[in-house]
């Protein structure tokens, strides 16, 4: 669930930050259709899924608030895989200007990270939690005499 929310908030924001782009840019840009950002949505929906898993895995090792574990998480991937998706080259700095486009794309894995990390501990905290040396919150059984 906390890869779906993160997957779509990034998603929008790509969407959005691609839009920024094509205003920079000198060149007559794209049109902003709802195929194109529903289509964008779930390229990144689906290929961020993995990162929330494994935001699951190491979460207990990190230390601090949600939004701590979230901006550390966030960075982490912004260096790998972001380094990945940002150093490439490419459109990122062949069209608009570069100077906008890589703070703007990076904060995306930063944004990603929050997001998924708060979710986490949102839905976390609504179940109850799951620290197994927590105390049960189930009502004791009646005894009978």
């Amino acid at each position: 669930m906390a890869g779906l929310i993160g997957g779509v908030t990034v998603g929008i924001g790509a969407r959005l930050a691609m839009r920024v782009v094509a205003l920079t840019d000198d060149t007559p840009g794209t049109l902003l259709t709802a195929g194109g950002t529903l289509g964008i949505v779930i390229v990144l929906l689906m290929s961020s899924l993995p990162l929330a898993v494994v935001y699951v895995a190491i979460e207990r090792f990190l230390r601090g608030s949600d939004l701590r574990k979230g901006l550390t998480y966030g960075a982490a991937i912004l260096v790998f895989p972001g380094a990945l998706f940002l150093g490439g080259g490419g459109e990122i700095t062949e069209i608009g200007v570069p100077a906008l486009n890589l703070p703007m794309f990076a904060s995306l894995f930063v944004l990603y990270g929050v997001v998924v990390a708060r979710a986490v501990g949102w839905l976390e905290r609504r179940r109850g939690g799951s620290d197994p040396a927590a105390p049960s919150q189930e009502p004791e059984a009646a005894t009978t005499r």
